[in-house]
């Protein structure tokens, strides 16, 4: 309530993996948010960590217009494309520990044109209640420069 942020959260079909089939499920439960809240769509923001930044990058760009932020926890892919000033996207990237992936795949965002905010967690936690906060700030910060 106090940062006006919905969190969903889904896990993939399959326990110990996402798979396409699970692309359809995040879409419709992203589209039902979309259509049955009063979201600001200058805040919408995807969350991935781990086995799942894959996936969260694919539904990011199946839904360019509708995404205006990632926040990726773990290993850090390559962005799908340089940054397109229209269409802008803008990144926090959490690095676990001292993992040289994960921050390879920061600077490779950066120099495509990407904005992005570094955090950092230790290896094999997970962020909760000071990151939830940081995310609600940030989504505020998001609506105000878009």
């Amino acid at each position: 309530d106090r940062h006006q942020l919905i969190l969903a959260g889904i896990s993939p079909l399959k326990r110990d993996r996402w798979e396409l089939a699970d692309i359809d499920r995040v879409t419709s439960v992203f589209d039902h948010l979309l259509e049955a809240e009063s979201i600001d769509r200058r805040r919408v923001i995807l969350h991935g960590a781990y086995g799942s930044v894959s996936i969260t990058l694919q539904i990011a760009l199946a839904r360019r217009a509708d995404v205006r932020g990632l926040i990726i926890v773990g290993p850090t892919p390559l962005p799908f494309s340089p940054m397109n000033p229209a269409e802008k996207l803008a990144l926090v990237i959490v690095e676990p520990g001292t993992n040289q992936s994960t921050r390879k795949g920061r600077l490779t965002w950066e120099s495509a044109g990407y904005p992005v905010i570094r955090s950092s967690t230790s290896a094999g936690s997970y962020p909760v209640s000071e990151e939830i906060d940081r995310m609600g700030r940030w989504s505020r910060l998001l609506a105000i420069l878009h």
